[in-house]
């Protein structure tokens, strides 16, 4: 019998100056990673193309404007898959309890949106299993298009949810260790 190794946790959790820092980085869908790179040049070839088309103003007017259109619908999907790809190579999310607020942030290459709650608004933190959904890339995507966090909040008459992708045995750790530093109220003390 092969024994089995035992897992890492893949979640960071650093005490700073200013409080409780989590640091949970993108699964590693090295599939995406490589489709996409490679769907991404084949993506750039088309975009390129259709700009000399349109420089060249050969074109009527009518096949222009398709074009034109065109390129904005191309422009924007070839965005969101080079954020997709950004993703699996350099995301990480951020979980920062400081003494008044929890600060969550999906963090590519230093830059993402900051979402932060007012701590003592929150409640019931607990590990929640994801909603089935489309799950195509594994729950990977910080747009929360694919799928939800482990572990879940309320937040007056709304359910957020954050650690994209963290194994449920991983998320109680998370939420053992953000409870011990601050005492979340559950859902029914009011």
């Amino acid at each position: 019998m092969a024994r089995v190794d035992i897992p890492q946790p893949r979640a960071s959790i650093t005490e700073t100056p200013t409080g409780l820092l989590i640091t949970i980085p993108a699964n590693r869908n090295w599939f995406v990673v490589l489709f996409i790179g490679f769907w991404m040049c084949g993506w750039l070839f088309g975009e390129c193309s259709v700009i000399v088309m349109l420089a060249r103003a050969k074109t009527p007017l009518p096949a222009n404007l398709f074009m034109l259109a065109w390129l904005g619908a191309w422009s924007v999907g070839g965005a969101f898959a080079g954020y997709l790809w950004l993703w699996n190579v350099a995301g990480k999310e951020l979980i920062a309890l400081r003494t008044d607020t929890l600060a969550i942030k999906s963090d590519v290459l230093g830059f993402g949106r900051v979402r932060e709650f007012d701590l003592a608004e929150v409640r019931d933190l607990r590990v929640d299993r994801p909603s089935p959904g489309f799950t195509m890339f594994n729950q990977n995507s910080p747009t929360q298009m694919f799928g939800t966090g482990t572990i879940a909040f309320d937040y007056g008459a709304k359910t957020f949810r954050f650690a994209l992708g963290l194994d449920e045995s991983e998320a109680r750790q998370v939420v053992a260790r953000l409870n011990a530093r601050h005492p979340f109220q559950t859902a029914s003390a009011e």
